[in-house]
């Protein structure tokens, strides 16, 4: 460890700000270290870290591998047939099984919906896992409240708690933990007691992680492949309605809220009902030389009373339609989900299975169109929570070079099998460490390349990322491009392609399907992260589209 003992490590204070391999910002400079940062450090993948030695002005490299205990446990491939069964047979039973038993997508997460608390939630799960997994004893840990460790949540029997704690800080020092957020299916390696195998899953949506799920195997136990692609469902499944429950609590705490301010004004129309009574009495105990006086504030008090009636009337229909909005943003994310998941969970099952090319084909475009649907679905969704003012915008550190091959990642296969070439560029000058909200970006970049493959039959797609201006020193603005070599957008159809439902034309265009949605939310999106979108074409040549947004650059 170069001169830096380890008995001497601890205490000593970071020379930087920590991040994990995935942009996960986890320790401050400045930072004095002690043993429980390791525990943090070894479940998000961190290598290498730089401290200040006390007996030189210059940091030290120190490599965690130096720091963590012997291994004790190994990992270990299960065995995927039985002697007695084929893998088609094996395969054919499970699939069976499943169907008798209804456990589709939509039913567990239907089943789901009802619960009211995760450790519920990890209950249910529990018993749908012990169905079809015969593990000798389980676990969960979920995520802190501020994303660092790991904390005890449930678990079977409840008396393996010790059991089961021990075994998560081996197996986080050992980087396994890592591995399964990583990978986000099975990780397994071997017990103490060879005949038995620990096997680790990751709780996790597409959008975070949400824990850690533990079991033991009997070392006999068949694990094929469809047996995992099943307890890769349930995990999701289950890591879905955590985050599901967070919101529906997050809604609640906000109709609480307003409930409150309901009964303050519900009192202080109590007030006004009895003001206006006070008034009547006064008006009666007037002399008869005010009569005419007195008939009309009488005729004032009945067109109050009238007004008032009214106001009462449209809170009611405000509060009832408010509710019926906050109910709808908090449940259709997973009822539309619900039967989509089904028919993408169940579809994909069959896949694996062995039936002929034919049909094969046909679950292949059944199982595109609800993804298509599925992408339609999300789009409205945030249309709807721009429209009221819901989406939350989110700053925090993200790596742009990771970010685009991500996205080169999810087109690349798309690309190629049309032959076309699929880059980007990005320009000298340009930070790699920016500070804003990635997963919009994403989503943009996502629409507007997904757009440029699907109306380009041959040549390339580029995105190319430029510096259109250093606002000041920690902040600069991009300009992003996405050039293709497409059919091209006619001039007098320019001024419509960013409205919603809106396509160039009703022949090209439609026969590479579309709702025109995808371009009108790029455009909301873009506007409200402060920045600007636009393109330009050439029909026959190609088109290339536009968009700037600020970012904030590392102190």
């Amino acid at each position: 460890m170069d001169k830096i003992k380890k008995k001497h490590i601890w205490g000593l204070p970071l020379a930087h700000d920590v991040y994990s391999p995935n942009g996960r910002f986890l320790l401050s400079k400045g930072t004095r270290l002690e043993p429980t940062h390791l525990r943090i450090l070894s479940i998000w993948g961190v290598e290498k870290i730089l401290v200040h030695d006390p007996k030189d002005f210059s940091p030290k490299e120190i490599s965690l591998t130096d720091l963590l205990p012997p291994v004790r446990y190994q990992p270990r491939s299960l065995s995927l047939t039985r002697p007695d069964i084929s893998p088609h047979d094996q395969e054919s039973v499970l699939l069976k099984q499943v169907i008798q038993d209804g456990v589709s997508l939509g039913s567990f997460e239907t089943s789901l919906n009802q619960l009211e608390s995760p450790l519920i939630i990890l209950q249910e799960t529990e018993s749908k896992i012990k169905k079809y997994f015969h593990f000798e004893t389980t676990s969960f840990f979920l995520i802190n409240e501020d994303n660092s460790d790991l904390a005890p949540a449930f678990f079977s029997p409840k008396k393996s708690k010790s059991f089961w704690t021990k075994v998560l800080d081996s197996l986080i020092l050992e980087r396994f933990i890592f591995q399964a957020i990583t990978k986000q299916k099975s990780v397994v390696v071997s017990a103490p007691d060879q005949d038995k195998t620990f096997l680790i899953h990751a709780l996790a949506t597409k959008s975070r992680t949400r824990g850690i799920f533990l079991g033991l195997l009997k070392g006999e136990d068949d694990f094929y492949p469809v047996k995992q692609l099943l307890l890769s469902i349930i995990m999701f499944c289950s890591a879905h309605m955590l985050e599901s429950y967070e919101l529906y609590s997050q809604i609640k705490k906000k109709n609480t809220q307003l409930e409150k301010s309901l009964q303050k004004l519900k009192k202080t129309e109590q007030e006004l009902i009895k003001h206006k009574e006070e008034l009547e009495q006064l008006v009666a105990e007037r002399t008869s030389e005010l009569v005419k006086t007195n008939e009309d504030l009488k005729h004032e008090i009945e067109e109050r009373k009238h007004i008032e009636k009214k106001l009462i009337l449209a809170q009611k229909k405000a509060k009832e339609a408010n509710q019926v909005k906050n109910e709808f943003l908090a449940n259709l994310s997973h009822e539309l989900r619900t039967p989509l998941n089904a028919i993408l969970g169940m579809t994909e099952l069959v896949l694996l299975s062995k039936i002929d090319d034919e049909a094969k084909e046909n679950l292949n475009i059944a199982y595109k169109a609800a993804q298509g649907l599925s992408t339609l679905i999300d789009d409205l969704l945030d249309m709807s929570l721009i429209k009221y003012g819901k989406l939350e915008i989110k700053e925090e550190n993200f790596f742009l070079t990771k970010t685009l091959d991500s996205i080169l990642d999810i087109f690349m296969h798309q690309a190629q099998k049309k032959g076309l070439r699929i880059s980007y560029h990005i320009d000298q000058g340009i930070p790699d460490l920016l500070i804003g909200d990635v997963s919009r970006v994403r989503q943009v970049l996502v629409n507007l390349v997904g757009n440029a493959i699907k109306f380009t039959d041959k040549g390339e797609i580029k995105i190319i990322v430029r510096l259109q201006e250093l606002t000041h020193e920690h902040s600069i603005t991009l300009l992003f491009a996405v050039r293709d070599t497409g059919c091209g957008i006619p001039k007098d159809k320019m001024d419509l392609i960013f409205e919603r439902f809106t396509q160039v034309d009703g022949s090209y265009t439609r026969q590479h399907g579309g709702t025109g949605l995808g371009l009108a939310l790029c455009k909301k999106i873009v506007t409200l992260l402060g920045g600007r979108i636009w393109a330009e074409s050439t029909p026959g040549q190609g088109s290339t589209f536009y968009f700037t947004l600020p970012f904030k650059t590392e102190s």
